[in-house]
């Protein structure tokens, strides 16, 4: 028995031990005994290895489950160098981790507080690489990690206690059917670098080498200009 594809984020529970067997089915079923007026009388009749036999005289009823799991995405930034940037300076996406899936890249603005504009529907299964943008013309931040929440669901996180969140390596997402779990990317603005202002030689060094080098090079291009001079010639 097969079904026609749904939405691509959606995978049909599968529980075939082997779907060899039957290759043309798109995954597990439930199938019941019916009646013959489509009340079901309870009978199992197969479906999981996504084939049924129908008994002489019997209707049967299958249904095919399909499940997805939900991501939401949060932002935070963290200004500890004078930054004014803010999560909503910031747009994040989640791609398919590997070509040839056929599945879309799923992007949502930056906030740091759960809410429908920040959850996608991911497929389950399916490793996901969560990245962000700025939105504002402002190189003096970098990316961090991207953090799992492990405290209660609610509709505020508790970004300040750093043990409710724990990193995901390599920054991918995979989640199981009908998941639901919260992620946030971290961006931290950088220092800028400054020249000593007081004490040791501060910027005088680069000054004196700068000059040395245009002295050395006047010089040697005087010789030069000397030495393609052709000689005087004496006159008796």
């Amino acid at each position: 028995m097969a079904a026609e594809q749904g939405p691509e984020v959606f995978v049909q529970d599968d529980k075939r031990s082997n779907p060899s067997r039957a290759p043309l089915a798109t995954g597990s079923w439930t199938c019941v005994q019916t009646d013959g007026r489509g009340s079901g009388t309870g009978l199992p009749a197969g479906g999981e290895d996504g084939t049924a036999q129908v008994p002489l005289g019997a209707d049967l009823i299958c249904a095919a489950t399909s499940r997805t799991a939900e991501a939401t995405l949060l932002k935070q930034v963290v200004n500890e160098h004078g930054g004014t940037l803010a999560p909503e300076d910031f747009q994040l996406q989640a791609a398919p981790s590997s070509d040839g899936t056929g599945l879309a890249s799923k992007t949502v603005a930056g906030s740091d507080a759960p809410s429908e504009s920040t959850a996608v529907l991911v497929r389950p299964a399916q490793s996901y690489t969560v990245s962000d943008e700025s939105l504002v013309e402002d190189l003096a931040y970098r990316t961090g990690e991207l953090q799992r929440y492990t405290g209660a669901p609610a509709e505020t996180v508790d970004h300040q206690d750093a043990q409710l969140w724990e990193t995901v390596p390599d920054g991918e997402i995979t989640m199981e059917a009908d998941g639901a779990e919260i992620y946030r990317l971290v961006s931290y603005d950088v220092a800028p670098s400054v020249l000593p202002k007081t004490g040791g030689l501060g910027s005088l060094s680069y000054l004196i080498g700068g000059g040395a080098l245009i002295v050395f090079a006047a010089l040697a291009a005087l010789k030069l200009r000397q030495s393609a001079r052709p000689p005087r010639r004496r006159t008796a």
